[in-house]
């Protein structure tokens, strides 16, 4: 009785230290995976606060309506990603041209001007709202 009580216990000592190993991996996989995608976030939240835009000056001649944004932050915005509303309506991209400081770019840089030129519009908005793609606006 000796022997198979002996080998039993090996037998499950072993199990148990099998198993603690797989629960250990499983757990160090799981931590990666959170703190990787906290990371993310971080970079998000990041440059979310680090972009900043303010309507420079807004215009409507004949049919088109120019909308100037400077980007005052410190975060180069992607003007592809970037959404206009007019009184509350989005303005679909295929109603818009853009230019940066006189360029044909999508990025806009620190201190530069995009300027927005939007067709079709008959009367000057009542209000006007500029979104980057991380989500800060710009009102006027």
């Amino acid at each position: 009785m000796g022997l198979s009580v002996s080998a039993a216990t090996g037998i499950i000592v072993l199990a148990m230290v099998i198993s603690v190993s797989f629960v250990g991996l499983t757990l160090a996989e799981s931590f990666e995976k959170l703190r990787s995608s906290g990371e993310g976030r971080l970079s998000y939240l990041t440059d979310r606060q680090k972009t900043c835009i303010d309507i420079y000056d807004v215009n409507l001649t004949g049919k088109v309506l120019t909308v100037m944004v400077e980007n005052c932050g410190s975060v180069t915005i992607d003007a592809s990603e970037m959404s206009v509303l007019l009184d509350g309506v989005l303005v679909k991209p295929s109603g818009m041209k853009w230019n940066v400081s006189g360029r044909s770019t999508d990025l806009v840089l620190h201190g530069e001007i995009l300027t927005i030129g939007i067709f079709g519009v008959v009367t000057m908005p009542s209000g006007i709202k500029v979104i980057t793609g991380n989500g800060v606006v710009a009102y006027w």
